[in-house]
């Protein structure tokens, strides 16, 4: 009798705190409001109980409650019903709509002397102007709701508003600036949903500076709450954010495997804007993993996606991207053309990040165009603009700008640019970071399966050790009977596939470990020395060729012969060199193009292809 009783009040208390019972809950006292003000009040918390996804009702419901307030010249309700009229708008990617209600309400808080709601309405066109491509604008205003609620006392808007200037900054440049208002941010709320915020925009700050491990912990710490919010939009975020950060720890696998969790859920909830992002991100992954089946749809999607929805910065980003794929496959015109159209909308948009990005890729077309003085005009300006960085971007343009003075025989300068790229390119990312970053992922899927198992065995226990007994429900003892011993075999099914995952999880971490260890020891040296005590140095050397008992290693500046076994120089080699003949050994990293029978290297070069052995 306590199955049955237990059961009946568990299926009651998750209808009665279900979201459909808050709405439906809600829509009676609307029906039975005859107070303009307090039906506007109800509508108002109606719109804002619905899903996160779902973008008709409230706006629906916002509208008639902002006609009610003006009816009855109440300024409060009729801030609160712009507010949420204009969030409405910006979850549907309503950019200026948004920014005109925002506008609105914040006039009326202006007239009424209203602190919070200026801060409030300050916040929320600074995140609108963020959106419309008005970095400078949105800083100005957000800076003014922070004034205003530090004047003011408001300490219930400070994390809110600390996050929002965290973003802002971020997307400025502005990294150590954004991580020390985020830290703050953090500190100053327990509110469940928008620390799950902070932490994500944490994250991304962390990424951008390439400090992966730390981003990790952010993301995963956001995830969590989410999933314990049932949070689906962010959730989405998470596996957005999760995605590019392997992306860049280049864990291609787990990388696609997050960009398509987000796809899903994207799918799921017709949400375009967040279609559009997963399909840049799943081609951003494909090509540097080599995988490029379908880039250019996936690209040609994103762009109509955010063109219709009238996204500039994304819509840039992914012209930027498509331009750049052409350029890597030399279809110069192609690049140029997408290129173009990303330069318009970035130097309209005045990020300088981004707008020294397509400068990048247009000052390389145009050395490979032999457009020297073109060229080096557009490498100069995204220097001066990365001055200040520590990007990977600012690395990509000190390659672009060695390459650029080769060409032009400068070779001083050449060589400085390229010591400046090597020296940035290893203070971003260390071999031991991707271990712990691959270490944070394992460690959320092993708390996952944990908790997934303790919330088993807590339902067990409860289901067990409680022995109510009604009379009124004796009739029902032997269907209650049929449904525990069921129950109790799926529960203890569940767990046993629980535990079993777990273990499996472990395994496979251990195992990532110890090979990413075993990389490490082999990459530790940048040279290797031969029997006749010659250090050759791996960064240098192209090729390796076996004559009979001697072999040949050959360098961008010298050729070396040793007495020795190809096996043997191949155990001292990274996983860069692979052997693709019986004779030959390759620097994968000096391959220029290659046939169905040779390798080209960057030095013209030719080294034949075995089938035999494949890179």
């Amino acid at each position: 009798m306590k199955q049955s009783y237990l059961i009946l009040i568990f299926l009651f208390t998750l209808n009665g705190f279900s979201q459909e019972a808050k709405i439906d809950s809600l829509t009676t006292l609307i029906n039975n409001s005859s107070n303009p003000i307090e039906k506007a009040k109800l509508l108002i918390k109606r719109s804002k109980a619905y899903s996160s996804t779902n973008l008709t009702e409230p706006i629906s419901d916002a509208l008639l409650a902002l006609d009610l307030s003006k009816k009855s010249n109440d300024y409060k309700t009729q801030i609160e019903a712009l507010s949420t009229i204009a969030n409405a708008n910006f979850r549907e990617n309503k950019y200026q709509e948004a920014l005109e209600k925002d506008t609105e309400a914040l006039n009326i808080s202006l007239a009424n002397d209203d602190a919070t709601a200026k801060v409030t309405s300050y916040r929320n066109i600074g995140r609108d102007l963020k959106s419309l491509g008005k970095i400078e604008e949105a800083i100005q205003k957000t800076v003014l709701a922070k004034q205003i609620a530090v004047n003011e006392n408001l300490t219930q808007e400070f994390a809110s508003v600390n996050n929002s200037l965290g973003i802002l900054y971020r997307v400025n440049g502005e990294f150590e600036k954004s991580l020390e208002l985020l830290n703050e941010a953090l500190n100053q709320t327990k509110n469940k949903k928008l620390l799950a915020l902070i932490y994500m925009n944490k994250g991304n700050s962390l990424s951008e500076l390439m400090r992966l491990d730390e981003a990790a912990d952010c993301y995963f710490a956001g995830l969590k709450i989410n999933e314990s919010l049932q949070d689906e939009k962010g959730k989405l975020q998470s596996y957005n954010n999760l995605s590019v950060l392997f992306k860049k720890a280049k864990q291609y696998d787990k990388a696609i495997s997050y960009a398509k969790q987000s796809l899903e859920i994207s799918k799921k909830n017709n949400l375009k804007n967040s279609i559009a992002i997963s399909y840049d991100n799943l081609a951003n992954i494909y090509d540097l993993s080599g995988k490029r089946d379908s880039i250019i749809w996936y690209r040609k999607q994103a762009i109509n996606l955010f063109e219709n929805l009238n996204d500039e910065k994304n819509a840039a980003r992914c012209y930027h991207n498509l331009g750049h794929y052409y350029l890597l496959h030399d279809n110069f015109n192609e690049s140029k053309k997408y290129l173009d159209k990303a330069l318009l909308k970035r130097l309209k948009i005045k990020n300088n990040i981004d707008i020294a990005s397509t400068y990048t890729s247009l000052g390389i077309i145009a050395d490979k165009e032999n457009n020297f003085v073109e060229a080096e005009d557009y490498l100069l300006k995204a220097k001066e603009l990365l001055k200040n960085e520590k990007t990977e971007n600012k690395a990509f343009l000190l390659n672009a700008l060695s390459d650029h003075y080769k060409l032009k025989g400068d070779l001083e300068n050449a060589l400085s640019e390229k010591q400046a790229a090597m020296n940035l390119k290893d203070s971003l990312l260390q071999s031991d970071e991707v271990v712990k970053v691959l270490t944070k992922n394992h460690e959320y899927q092993i708390d996952k399966k944990n908790t997934e198992i303790k919330n088993v065995e807590s339902f067990k226990s409860k289901y067990n050790n409680n022995r109510l007994v009604f009379a009124i429900l004796l009739f029902l003892v032997f269907v209650i009977a049929t449904y525990s011993f069921v129950r109790w075999k799926k529960v203890d099914f569940q767990k046993k596939q629980l535990v079993l995952e777990k273990n499996n999880i472990e395994v496979e971490h251990q195992a990532v470990v110890e090979k990413f260890e075993e990389v490490k020891k082999t990459v530790t040296t940048d040279y290797i020395q031969l029997k006749n005590k010659t250090k050759v140095y791996l960064k240098e050397l192209l090729y390796i060729r076996s004559d009979d008992h001697y072999i040949e290693l050959i360098t961008t500046t010298k050729t070396e012969i040793v007495r020795t076994s190809l096996k043997e120089i191949i155990e001292k080699l990274p996983p860069n060199f692979m052997r693709c003949h019986k004779s030959y050994v390759i620097n994968k990293n000096f391959i220029k193009s290659e046939n169905t029978k040779e390798y080209i290297l960057i030095n013209k070069t030719t080294i034949p292809k075995s089938k035999s052995y494949k890179l």
